[in-house]
């Protein structure tokens, strides 16, 4: 078989291996606000509502004031503004107000763990990990404390949490949903890199072999000329 075609047939498998492989997202910790130690050593912080605003990410959601607002209290401990998702859309005194959301990582962005504060965890509140449009894993409030009852000052419902995944899991939206006013979160860090999307690896293993098979071809000629 001719060594472009090797290449080829290489290139096609890695992308089909990268989009195939299985994806999962495992919640490794999660420790009470206060005595929580925020970010992992190797994690950075990417998005806090005050200022922090990591370009690779995104964030579509309500944004609340220091305090919150009736339906919405921070975090225990935290005193700036935070994020929430809150069932309804309507535009009323502080904007428009969203149902659900989320934390998106931009393209060509790659995570693979995330840590952030949750507060006044309640039952009918849901965690979603996103790969593009197919849903990877989803965390109720049941899953997410031992009892998720809504108080907003005990650690059991006021916790930071740790979660991890494989690079080729490509983990790139997060979704905070509510079926009642509200769910709160704060603070979100990140193992961050930047790689190349499989279709540019596939390109460059053609390209590099595509070199080597030129570089040979002058290679012979020139041993041809020469005999």
């Amino acid at each position: 078989m001719r060594l472009v075609s090797k290449l080829a047939i290489a290139a096609f498998v890695l992308g089909a291996a990268s989009t195939s492989a299985s994806a999962a997202v495992t919640l490794d910790n999660s420790i009470g606000l206060s005595s929580s130690p925020g970010p992992l050593g190797t994690e950075t912080l990417v998005w806090d509502f005050n200022g922090i605003a990591d370009p690779r990410f995104a964030y579509i959601g309500n944004v609340l004031p220091p305090g919150g607002n009736v339906v919405a209290a921070p975090p225990a401990g935290d005193t700036t503004a935070f994020g929430a998702a809150e069932p309804g859309y309507e535009v009323g005194l502080h904007g428009i107000t969203f149902s659900d959301a989320e934390l998106d990582v931009l393209p060509g962005t790659i995570i693979t763990s995330l840590s952030f504060d949750l507060g006044s965890l309640d039952d009918y509140n849901t965690l979603q990990f996103w790969s593009d449009g197919t849903l990877v894993k989803t965390f109720l409030g049941a899953d997410l404390s031992v009892n998720p009852n809504g108080n907003q000052l005990i650690d059991v419902t006021n916790r930071r949490y740790y979660f991890s995944f494989l690079a080729a899991d490509d983990i790139n939206r997060i979704v905070f949903k509510s079926g009642d006013p509200a769910f709160e979160f704060d603070n979100f860090a990140a193992n961050v890199s930047g790689v190349p999307e499989p279709a540019t690896w596939a390109m460059m293993i053609l390209g590099f072999g595509f070199v080597g098979f030129m570089l040979r071809g002058n290679r012979q000629k020139n041993l041809a000329v020469a005999a």
